[in-house]
């Protein structure tokens, strides 16, 4: 797609949310399953199923990204995506968007071992860097930059506390907890 015809898609989303908030109404759907050894899949919409697995040293086989490696990866693609969309409907031409991201996480936490320290078992900092380049000028990128933090879902998620439920079933007994 074009510049263009990603700014005609998100003012198309736009115009059908601004006459019908309503249809600004979605919901994502993840299915996963656990295969072998730390070794798990997930099933998104029609594509082929994802494996998700971790390095040897967490006992894996590496035959895939890891949990905390997708959502590093889901921040950066978040900021990238809303980087052209925004500078798509904001007239700013974009030729390279690319985010290089860390994050910091003690083990301790996740093996439930820096109860006593308060070590969280995910991560306790992420560091990105947007690299860009544009024809545009600084105060637009600036200004660029700044929507698209004010914007982008997943780095909300991430920062914002988010109401998250959840239901075990167990021996096909349901048993909800929050």
């Amino acid at each position: 797609m074009s510049q263009a015809d990603i700014k005609a898609a998100v003012e198309k989303i736009v115009d059908s949310v601004s006459e019908s908030p309503a249809s600004g109404q979605f919901k994502y759907r993840v299915d996963t399953a656990w295969e072998d050894d730390v070794r798990c899949s997930a099933k998104v919409r029609k594509f082929p199923a994802m494996v998700i697995d971790e390095p040897p040293a967490f006992g894996g086989s590496d035959l895939g990204p890891s949990p905390v490696e997708l959502v590093l990866a889901a921040l950066g693609t978040c900021q990238e995506i809303m980087y052209v969309a925004l500078a798509s409907v904001m007239g700013i031409p974009l030729q390279k968007c690319q985010v290089t991201l860390e994050g910091d996480l003690d083990v301790r936490g996740l093996l439930g071992m820096g109860k006593d320290e308060n070590v969280p078992p995910g991560f306790s900092k992420v560091h990105y860097k947007t690299t860009l380049e544009s024809s545009a000028s600084q105060e637009q990128l600036q200004q660029l930059a700044a929507a698209v933090d004010e914007q982008c879902p997943v780095l909300d998620m991430l920062v914002r506390s988010v109401d998250v439920s959840k239901e075990v079933v167990i021996n096909s007994t349901d048993s909800k907890a929050a």
